[in-house]
Parts: structure tokens; sequence; C-alpha cells
């Protein structure tokens, strides 16, 4: 549901990232009534979110892309509505058609055991969803290529240092990734408490690759994956048939690969784009039958370690997952609030588009529920409005 309208002295919140998470906790303050500014580092709104429209007739996701088993419950929680029609399909029904395991020696095998890793859009993609639905009401909130340098917390304000101006409000939610944190990119004044800094290097953050082939003929199937050493998880590196359920002719092969796995990878398009596509395809070639690289018609690619102000994908592994993510769900000072894709309601999936957006949901609600408890005690003091110096 929609956080109800703030009755008096609304507050004022500067958010900084406008990912999923920060567009989310800006959208639901902003329709409350609180004073929003979203403070993005890149001269892009999006964040991890990212659309292609150039290799075919359907938008690609270059970044997160999947929305979960309950696409409806999800997409309707995250606006606070019952009205939406998302308009998803189930893209790889591994009970009707398994996944398909490749081994080291290029031998592929049935999975009979394999599980459905959710729903795509159709003819959509997470970065539309947030810009029809909430970046729409944040546009003139919203104030690209601003890199926040340092944040000063006290009793009374927030102070959030950005290159020579300066913004003063009630309370900052941060949704920068948990890499930028452990890289110190943001100085905070007065430092973090010890256990927060001491917590942070348990998120273990990876590299992401996608990747899209256009072919001029459908060989492969739904979906397949590449055994891996990774002793976290053994489907990182993974294709899959990105045109099942669009109104298409053209056929996307999709690819994701995440964490140690891919690094091979990553080094290879260091080198050169072209060099990593012709690997690619000649290892698709060796279990295809050499039918990828004469069918081969493009791509489009997106290495996250290299994007700007990024320079990750998510979180591989949290250790003390459950306290660890409680730690940082904790405001400091009811000041500092922290959201993104590490931080899950449930303490336990992380790494999804959908996650980073209800945690910043969740931060919201926070600091609405703050106020609420202070209508029903007077006498604490009205705040200050969201200025800038």
């Amino acid at each position: 549901m929609l956080l109800e309208p703030f009755s008096s002295d609304p507050p004022s919140v500067v958010v900084v990232g406008a990912g999923a998470a920060g567009i989310t906790s800006a959208y639901h303050l902003h329709r409350a009534g609180a004073s929003i500014t979203v403070l993005e580092a890149s001269s892009r709104i999006g964040g991890r979110l990212k659309k292609d429209t150039s290799l075919t007739d359907f938008p690609l996701d270059l970044g997160g892309q999947w929305i979960g088993f309950d696409p409806s419950s999800t997409l309707n929680g995250l606006l606070g509505t019952v009205k939406m029609s998302p308009g998803v399909q189930d893209t790889l029904l591994h009970e009707v058609l398994p996944a398909l395991r490749v081994d080291a020696d290029k031998n592929v095998h049935l999975c009979e055991d394999s599980k459905p890793i959710g729903h795509k859009w159709v003819n959509s993609t997470w970065y539309d969803f947030f810009h029809r639905n909430m970046v729409v009401r944040l546009r003139d909130k919203i104030i690209c290529n601003s890199v926040v340098d340092t944040i000063e917390t006290s009793k009374r304000q927030v102070r959030i240092l950005c290159g020579d101006k300066v913004y003063i409000a009630d309370h900052v939610i941060v949704t920068v990734n948990m890499k930028a944190l452990q890289e110190d990119r943001i100085r905070f004044v007065p430092s973090l408490p010890d256990k927060y800094n001491s917590a942070l290097p348990k998120f273990h953050m990876e590299p992401a690759l996608k990747v899209f082939l256009k072919f001029s003929y459908k060989f492969y199937p739904r979906s397949f994956y590449f055994d891996s050493n990774d002793e976290v998880g053994d489907e990182s590196l993974y294709y899959f048939d990105d045109s099942f359920g669009e109104e298409t002719r053209s056929n996307i092969l999709g690819f994701f690969g995440f964490g140690r796995p891919v690094k091979r990878y990553l080094e290879l398009c260091k080198q050169g784009e072209d060099l990593l596509i012709d690997t690619m395809l000649n290892e698709l070639d060796e279990i295809f039958e050499n039918l990828a690289t004469p069918n081969y018609q493009g791509h489009v690619l997106q290495d996250w370690s290299q994007e700007r102000f990024c320079h990750t994908g998510y979180a591989n592994q949290i250790d003390d997952t459950k306290a660890t993510i409680s730690l940082f769900q904790t405001p400091i000072d009811n000041k500092l609030y922290f959201a993104g894709d590490s931080l899950p309601r449930d303490l336990q999936y992380w790494g999804y588009a959908n996650v980073a957006a209800d945690s910043g949901l969740l931060a919201a609600q926070r600091i609405h529920k703050l106020y609420q408890q202070r209508r029903r005690s007077p006498v604490l003091a009205p705040v200050s409005k969201n200025r800038l110096k």
C-alpha cells in the first residue's frame, strides 16, 4: 500500500543513487509529501538497470532482468497498488523443458531437477518499469552528474557534500552498492560505527557480464549453463533464449556470467570485444555442431565491472548473512539509512532488481513510521526542510 501522507512538517530526504532502490524510496516518500532530492553520480538514471534497443525489435535488459515467481504481486507491491497488469511470461519453463548442463568436455546433459529462475519481461524491461511508473513523478527531483563526496550527520540534520554544493536534509538514504562503500568512495562524518565497518567485508562483491547474441537461425535450446568450479554456485555461466515469449522473428540468445567463472571472459573483453565474442562463438560451435559462427548476426554486451560509478555486479556471498543484512537495514541515529540489492527484506534472497526496490521501500517505510510516532509525541521540535546552500 502507498504510504499515508505526512500530516504536518513532512521530512526532507536526500537519496544517494538513482537505481532501483533509490528511485523506489524517493517515489514513495515524495508521494507521501516529503521533500525529496535524488543525487545520481552518473549521467543517467537507472544504476544497474539498463536497456538496449539497437540489436532487435524488442528491448533487452542489460542489467537486472528476472522478476521472480509471483510477478503481479511483486510489481504491485513495489507500486503500492493492485491495478497493474505486468505483462510478464514464464521464460524458462524448466518443468516442461529441463535446462541443459554443459560439462568441461562440452558434453550436454539434461537436468531433470533444474528449477525455474523466474519470469522475464515481454516487450519491456525493468528499466521501463521504473521510468514509466516512478521516474515520471520524480523528474525534477533527480540531479544527475552529482558525485557525493561526504555525508555529515548530526542530531538535527544531515549535510551531503557534492562537489561545491551542500544539501541539507533531515535524513539520507544511501543506495550505492556495497563495493562503493568498501572502497570508501563516500566519506562519513562521523565515521560509520565500528560494527558497520567490520561488517562491510562480509559482502563478497563479484563482477557480472551480460551478452546478447543475434543469430539467423535458432539452433540452441531454451536454456543451458556451463559447469564451473565456483564453490558457491554452479550456474554462473548461463545462456537463455531471450526471444521466448516475444512477438519477434529475431533469434536472440542471452548470456549472463557472474562471479569467478566469468573473469576469464572479462579478461578477454579487456583485450578487445571481438576477441570475447569470437571465443563465445567458438564455444557454442563446439556444443552445437558449428552452427553458431555461420549464423551470427551481431551482439550487444554490458560489462558491469567497467561501468563508471558501479564497478561490480552484485554480492556472490554474504557472511553471517542474516546478522550482516539486518545490521545495514538498521538506521544510524534515525538519520542515515542504507538500501540496495544486497539488503533484502527477508534477509536471504539478494541480488535482484525487485529486491533492491523493496529495500528502498523498506527504508522509506521506516522514515515514515518515525514521523507517525512523532505525531503521537508532539513535544518533539520540528526539523529543517531540504535546501541547497
